[in-house]
Formats: structure tokens, C-alpha cells, sequence
């Protein structure tokens, strides 16, 4: 996990907003992607051995993070991506937790993945940065499972 341009955040740094959410600091994923996909692109943000991941067809994959139980997860087809990434929030918790970084929004999506216990810090000395550039995956879903018509009228 790179944390380096988080001050440039904080001071609302231009270049530092723009080159966060690249993927060398963030998980990007199309919206064309599945779980397959995701999966792939969560996995080098996390300490090696602690995401294992076994296929059990073609939309179910079993899913272990650190030494938890395994949790079976779901992406069937005509699942929203907003939907597996608070699957996979519930799995990585309380460990990590993916929040999406809003100024990249457009054809898919650029989520930083950090500790819970850095975002709850985060939070607490930075609220205003933190609604400013993130959007957590629950409130994503939450958004996104809204009417187009709905979500024209609303904010995430």
C-alpha cells in the first residue's frame, strides 16, 4: 500500500490528486470486469499469503482472508460490481477495507485499499478530505442501486 501521496491530498496538491488514483497507488478496475478481474487487481495490495481465493464454478469462489473461516462469495451474471465490492469489503474486514477515490470516476472505478484502522484515523483527522476524494463501497452500492433518474437528483 502507497500512502505517499496522501499529504498531497490533504493539502489539496493538484498533482498529487491526479496521480493518486493511478494504480500504482490504487486497485483500478473496468466496468467490464469480474470477479475474476477484481480479484487480480485487489491481490497486490495486500501482504503476500493472506488473500487465497478457490473457483467453485462459474459465478462462486470460496474466499479467505488472513486466518478468518473462508466465506463463499457470489458474482453471478447481472450482479453490479457495486454489490461484490462490499462482498469483498465483508471479507477483507476487519483487517482492510476498499474505499473508492472519486476524483476518478468514469468507466470504472479506482479504490484505495487500507487498513480499517487507517481509515477510521483517517476519518477522525480528516473528515473533510476523506468525504472530498472517498466514497465508501457501501455507499457506492447504495448509489448506484438507484434509479439513472434517481441518481441524477441525488448525491452519492
Amino acid at each position: 500500500m502507497t500512502q505517499t501521496l496522501i499529504p498531497g491530498l490533504i493539502s489539496d496538491d493538484g498533482e498529487a490528486v491526479a496521480a493518486f488514483g493511478k494504480s500504482d497507488n490504487c486497485v483500478v478496475v473496468d466496468w467490464r470486469d469480474g470477479a475474476d478481474e477484481i480479484f487480480d487487481a485487489v491481490i497486490p495490495f495486500l501482504p503476500q499469503g493472506y488473500f487465497r481465493i478457490e473457483r467453485r464454478g462459474s459465478a462462486e469462489w470460496v474466499v479467505q482472508a488472513g486466518e478468518r473461516p473462508a466465506h463463499t462469495v457470489e458474482f453471478p451474471q447481472g450482479t453490479k460490481q457495486e454489490a461484490f465490492f462490499v462482498a469483498l469489503n465483508q471479507v477483507l474486514a476487519p483487517d482492510f477495507e476498499l474505499w473508492q477515490y472519486t476524483p476518478v470516476n468514469g468507466d470504472g472505478y479506482s479504490f484505495f485499499l487500507a487498513p480499517c484502522a487507517w481509515w477510521r484515523s483517517f476519518a477522525a483527522e480528516h473528515p473533510r478530505v476523506l468525504a472530498k476524494y472517498f466514497l465508501s463501497a457501501d455507499r457506492l452500492a447504495a448509489y448506484m442501486g438507484k434509479s439513472y433518474l434517481a441518481r441524477l437528483f441525488s448525491k452519492p
